[in-house]
């Protein structure tokens, strides 16, 4: 229930994930902003912090039908909106700042990320799981890491193979319609299909550079040549002149005579007046 006095548009509808404790009553939660990977635009995610473990990372992406609405309790909420909860792996976040500083040197990642709550987003990775994008190497007490596109390459590879296998098991996958497109067999229809949706995490760039390494081929249209050849506009003439009013117009069917209008025509005219004649100036 919730307390007396809430307006429902104030209230807002969350899915969360089955088996991830996000409402555990020892955990914390915090909605916050991040730049997306790809756009670099400020979106929201979701932290979940338990006593004694590392921080998870939650995307959030919001879903709406129109028209639609929620019944709460005994309100009515007019913004049918839900928003979708879901496990989201940090690397992505912080790929883009190590892809900008990819070079020769190391770096320490608390001073390579540069946004807001990048405290939180590193307090989110496991055990040396910057290692699948990165090389590393330790001096002191401190951790250093370079950019390494070949290991991310094959980090990303392992991803779209992992989407490829729920495409498999699932009802979700719908491949495309043939139309002008190459044909392309149902399993490289999947791959470019789980390509195109881990794409969708990553700059131009790297998304380029990992098809190749998937060996996706360039979907191309058919030629259609120079226009002239396969394309030639025909002459179009009327055949007949659709220019005059009567052309245009098909003869109105004639309605049967009503019994009065019989009847009207059987009366002798001669020498009345037409009714418009009255309306004549004297």
């Amino acid at each position: 229930m919730f307390r007396s006095g809430i307006k429902g548009d104030k209230i807002k509808v969350f899915l969360l994930p089955n088996g991830d404790n996000v409402l555990a009553q020892d955990s914390e939660s915090e909605l916050i902003k991040l730049p997306h990977p790809k756009s670099g635009q400020l979106v929201l995610f979701l932290t979940v912090k338990k006593e004694e473990e590392k921080s998870q990372l939650f995307e959030v992406n919001q879903y709406k039908a129109e028209p639609s609405s929620w019944f709460i309790d005994d309100m009515v909420k007019s913004d049918g909106s839900m928003n979708i909860v879901t496990k989201y792996d940090p690397l992505y976040v912080l790929l883009p700042f190590f892809e900008r500083c990819s070079s020769d040197k190391f770096h320490i990642v608390d001073q390579l990320v540069d946004c807001e709550h990048a405290e939180t987003v590193i307090s989110s990775l496991q055990d040396k799981q910057l290692e699948k994008i990165c090389d590393s190497t330790t001096s002191g007490s401190f951790i250093a890491y370079k950019y390494n596109e070949q290991k991310t390459l094959t980090w990303l590879k392992a991803k779209v193979e992992q989407v490829v296998k729920m495409l498999d098991t699932t009802c979700i996958y719908n491949p495309e319609e043939g139309g002008d497109d190459v044909v392309e067999s149902e399993k490289e229809n999947k791959l470019r299909c789980a390509w195109g949706m881990i794409s969708e995490y990553l700059s131009d760039g790297l998304k380029e550079k990992l098809r190749v390494n998937l060996k996706i081929s360039v979907k191309r249209k058919k030629s259609v040549g120079n226009g002239d050849e396969n394309c030639k506009k025909a002459k179009v003439t009327a055949s007949e002149d659709y220019s005059t009013k009567s052309s245009l117009q098909s003869p109105k069917p004639s309605k049967p005579l009503s019994r009065a209008a019989k009847a009207l025509q059987k009366i002798d005219k001669k020498g009345m007046k037409s009714i418009s004649s009255f309306f004549k100036p004297k």
